[in-house]
């Protein structure tokens, strides 16, 4: 019966560690954010990202979930991982602290996306 019981708990101590979901980032990554991804990846659905854009000068980290829900806000964070604003929505905000982002961003990559 001992034997049964450990065996039943290895097994569920291995499909418990093996169902968990490692999150990789790139070199550079600010900690702060790499924080913010993990509490994100939790409940994000497949196609949800985080991409880094350059915006005023800053990198800025935009979390977003449109994948998910078409209406849903995109979080824009700093490297320190403090909220700037959102992005998107029902009103369709394209402005960040008074400023046009669509306009005055550039692209630089994507930094975690949910794939399956």
């Amino acid at each position: 019966m001992k034997n049964l019981i450990f065996v039943f708990t290895v097994l569920a101590a291995l499909f418990t560690f093996s169902s968990c979901e490692k999150v990789e980032f790139p070199d550079g990554t600010p900690k702060a954010i790499e924080k913010k991804i993990k509490e994100f990846s939790k409940d994000a659905c497949v196609g949800a990202k985080v991409s880094e854009y350059l915006f005023q000068e800053k990198d800025v980290y935009l979390f977003d979930k449109t994948a998910c829900i078409t209406d849903e806000l995109i979080d824009v964070y700093d490297k320190d991982g403090n909220l700037l604003g959102s992005l998107a929505g029902i009103s369709g905000n394209v402005e960040l602290e008074g400023v046009n982002f669509e306009e005055n961003s550039s692209f630089v990559k994507v930094i975690w996306e949910k794939k399956e």
